[in-house]
């Protein structure tokens, strides 16, 4: 702290622990990420978010419909300047939250103010409501309806790609939480130590890089190894398997025969009757000609 006496340094103190308290909702949600490897929880923080986008879109046109009743309670007594804007913005805001006061307005027109105020709270209050709850519906059906499959795949891909994108250890190393925290005792202080003693850097980054990859590998094994062993204790061949594997591997192969066999014949006998059709249409060309040729010879012999 930069205060020089015990009550400054109180005073900041107590500001820094209001901030902190003030921030305590949103760690905590944040920590709902923790969650998200479960389905049922990747769902709902999508939904969250898209609802949050829809809200955005819809308070930033509700912001337009606010300044343009507002700019009408000042019209109604520009005499009153910026105190008037600021209390027009005040009662609407306050009007928008269900608790609405006509005694405000009144005083900025006894006829119109009042009148004003009731068209602002059923445009706000009936119109824009249910438009917002029409964009949450649609949001929702879109989500958890027929492309709830896809949704998921999306957020899956982009969680995964942004891990490796952004949490990184040094050099294209990630870690996961709470691994990601050796590089400040193990790599940091290595890499500053290198620095001060002015190592080169293209001799101090590839001992760098080294250092990452053997702690990755280190990080990592355990975790694969157990994959590995559950793995092949849920998949490894027993004899009996075997057994039934070879059983049905012949089988296969004397259905596979079989089926060969009666193709062969087929289409041996379909080559029969191809050649037979084809012998009797060169048997009907023969006799064609044949005739053609003693039409011919008769032609002849007449002409003569």
């Amino acid at each position: 702290m930069f205060a020089s006496d015990l009550e400054s340094k109180l005073y900041f103190n107590d500001h820094s622990y209001d901030i902190f308290a003030v921030a305590s909702p949103f760690v905590w949600i944040r920590a709902v990420h923790v969650f998200s490897g479960y389905r049922i929880f990747s769902n709902i923080i999508i939904v969250v978010r898209s609802l949050l986008r829809d809200a955005a879109i819809f308070f930033v046109l509700l912001g337009f419909v606010l300044i343009g009743f507002v700019q009408g309670f000042v019209g109604l007594d520009p005499s009153r300047g910026i105190a008037g804007f600021g209390q027009a913005l005040m009662f609407a805001i306050r009007g928008l939250l269900q608790d609405p006061n006509f005694d405000e307005p009144r005083e900025f027109h006894p006829l119109y103010g009042p009148f004003l105020m009731v068209v602002y709270l059923f445009f706000t209050g009936t119109m824009m409501l249910n438009l917002l709850i029409a964009l949450f519906n649609l949001s929702i059906s879109n989500i958890l309806g027929e492309r709830a499959d896809q949704e998921y795949a999306v957020a899956m891909a982009v969680r995964t790609v942004a891990y490796f994108k952004f949490r990184r250890i040094g050099s294209g190393h990630p870690l996961f939480p709470p691994f990601n925290l050796l590089r400040l005792i193990l790599v940091v202080p290595i890499h500053t130590i290198l620095f001060i003693l002015q190592v080169p850097k293209v001799k101090r980054e590839p001992f760098i890089f080294g250092l990452n990859r053997i702690l990755v590998e280190l990080v990592y094994f355990p975790f694969e190894l157990f994959t590995w062993l559950y793995l092949w204790a849920r998949h490894r061949p027993s004899s009996k398997n075997l057994g039934d594997a070879e059983r049905k591997a012949v089988k296969l192969s004397q259905v596979t025969d079989k089926l060969k066999s009666e193709d062969s014949e087929d289409a041996s006998e379909k080559r029969v009757l191809a050649i037979d059709k084809i012998f009797v249409e060169l048997q009907r060309l023969t006799d064609k000609v044949d005739k053609l040729e003693q039409v011919l010879q008769q032609g002849t012999i007449q002409a003569h």
